[in-house]
């Protein structure tokens, strides 16, 4: 495709430089001739004004002029009377030789012009290929995996700017490939934590079933098995379906709906899940603060975030301990402390708490560590933050804040 952009550029170069000496032959006839014209005129002039003098010599004077070589003029005569100078004896050169000589000195001068051009064209070009060379090279360096090239260009241009474009084209690739690499690992670790979540219940149930194979577990014990296989399945279903929610927002189907919600029941929602093992382990809940305020979110996805919180409160709080929920709305967000007078956060686990799998030494043997962490990614999306403070056998506190707008 150059090549043929080069021929059409060579065959209007050559078109041009026709169209320039046509006109140098035009503009040089029109000189000659205006030339001619003046000379003609000064002489008619001079003749005139002889033969006005001397009427009587008129064919003479007329005559000799004719047989006039205006090659071997002998001028002194003129000078004498400072008629006329040396410049002005262009006057009276020949005009035939003096068009040709003209001619040539445009013909050449149009030449010269041509081919400073052609020059120029041809460095330009040669500039043009050898960085179209370097763009190509660097881009089968990027195909082969090679990002650590750099072939900015600070000229102007629209090649530079094309250099510029494609460097940055190369960095966003990389990223996108490290970031491609950092979610596969992240994926391989995901799914070895599921791995080991489900292996740690599948392996109780096969133990306990191969126990009523054997057809000696009977009566209570039975029973017994049964109950512990039914929650193991629990525990089961119950990982598979906060995986797979987990699962939609990490990939970004779920659409989270606003609507108005008073924050009041919102929290009663929250805490249906949970009501009977509050009362029995004889914990007290308290919601106070600005319970008639209300709040734009997804109820639904909400409620989810708040059920891990507070069964995370319940679990590491004693029997007969207390749970305190305090709503706080101002203009700016509306905030909900979610408080427990348990056991508290290890001060080595505390920044880790919100990380996916993260089981901290306090956790229970059936804590599998996603739920605080979905909890998180939740109230994110709802343009929100979360906070945790704790103190060793004090308790610990969650600060939940929603905004009333961008952030």
């Amino acid at each position: 495709m150059l090549g043929k952009k080069r021929k059409q550029f060579l065959v209007f170069e050559l078109l041009l430089f026709f169209v320039c000496i046509l006109f140098a032959m035009i503009m040089t006839h029109v000189t000659t001739n205006i030339y001619h014209k003046h000379i003609y005129e000064r002489e008619g002039t001079l003749l005139k004004r002889m033969i006005e003098e001397h009427p009587e010599s008129e064919e003479e004077v007329i005559q000799t002029y004719e047989h006039i070589d205006f090659q071997k003029i002998d001028t002194s005569i003129l000078e004498k009377y400072g008629y006329v100078t040396s410049n002005d004896l262009t006057y009276f050169q020949d005009l035939r030789h003096a068009y040709y000589n003209l001619l040539l000195s445009q013909i050449l001068f149009v030449t010269f012009v041509f081919v400073i051009l052609n020059i120029a064209y041809i460095w330009y070009q040669w500039n043009q290929d050898r960085k179209l060379k370097e763009l190509d090279q660097y881009l089968l360096a990027v195909l082969a995996g090679n990002y650590n090239l750099d072939i900015r260009d600070y000229q102007d241009g629209i090649l530079s700017s094309l250099k510029n474009d494609v460097y940055k084209m190369s960095v966003l690739l990389k990223e996108d490939k490290e970031r491609a690499l950092e979610q596969q690992k992240y994926l391989e670790s995901v799914l070895s934590d599921i791995s080991h979540q489900l292996r740690t219940p599948l392996t109780s149930m096969y133990v306990m079933n191969d126990l009523l194979s054997d057809g000696k577990v009977r009566g209570k014990q039975k029973k017994e098995i049964l109950s512990k296989n039914r929650t193991q399945l629990e525990r089961i279903e119950w990982l598979i379906t906060t995986l797979l929610k987990m699962s939609r927002i990490d990939a970004g189907t779920v659409v989270f709906k606003e609507e108005k919600v008073v924050t009041k029941e919102l929290i009663k929602k929250a805490l249906e899940p949970i009501n009977i093992p509050i009362e029995l382990k004889k914990q007290t809940v308290l919601i106070v603060g600005d319970k008639k305020s209300t709040v734009l979110l997804d109820k639904k996805w909400t409620i989810e975030a708040f059920v891990n919180i507070l069964k995370n409160a319940h679990e590491h709080t004693p029997v007969g301990g207390m749970i305190i929920i305090k709503i706080t709305d101002n203009p700016l967000y509306t905030e909900f402390l979610i408080q427990d007078n348990g056991t508290g956060i290890e001060k080595e686990d505390l920044p880790h708490i919100f990380e996916r799998f993260y089981k901290g030494k306090n956790s229970s043997s059936e804590s599998i560590g996603i739920g605080l962490n979905m909890s998180k990614t939740i109230i994110q999306k709802e343009n929100g933050t979360i906070m945790v403070e704790s103190i060793k056998e004090k308790g610990t506190t969650f600060t939940i804040r929603f905004y009333k707008g961008d952030v």
